[in-house]
């Protein structure tokens, strides 16, 4: 019996340590979030949740950046360094979001987005 209380005691020790280390891990909001929770357990299920939509959130992000880059061509009147930098800003935001494209990717993309007029140059190269 006494094995067991020891055991008990030392789970429940173990328990409030890593309810601690949780609430020193988040931020604010975060705290805010699982003040109230009793066990680590508790706490990290809801720590769980609410970040599986944040994740929700970022997959939806990263599907309409890639749409729009897909999307993106050169306007007629748009000088061609200017449509680089769009295309490179995309490229930045789509990194940010941990999102690697090549710069092959980003060359070729460019290359076939860019107006008819560049037709021999693109062939060219």
């Amino acid at each position: 019996m006494k094995a067991l209380l020891g055991s008990l005691k030392e789970t429940r020790s173990k328990d409030k340590a890593a309810l601690y280390l949780l609430y020193r891990a988040v931020d604010e909001l975060g705290f805010e979030k699982i003040a109230r929770a009793s066990t680590s357990k508790e706490a990290w299920d809801i720590l769980a949740k609410v970040y599986k939509g944040a994740d929700k959130v970022k997959q939806v992000r990263l599907q309409t950046l890639r749409g729009e880059l897909e999307s993106m061509k050169m306007n007629q009147s748009e000088w061609v360094s200017d449509y680089i930098t769009r295309v490179q800003t995309m490229v930045n935001q789509l990194n940010q979001n941990r999102e690697t494209l090549t710069v092959v990717r980003v060359v070729e993309k460019i290359l076939r987005s860019l107006t008819d007029s560049f037709e021999n140059v693109v062939c060219a190269i």
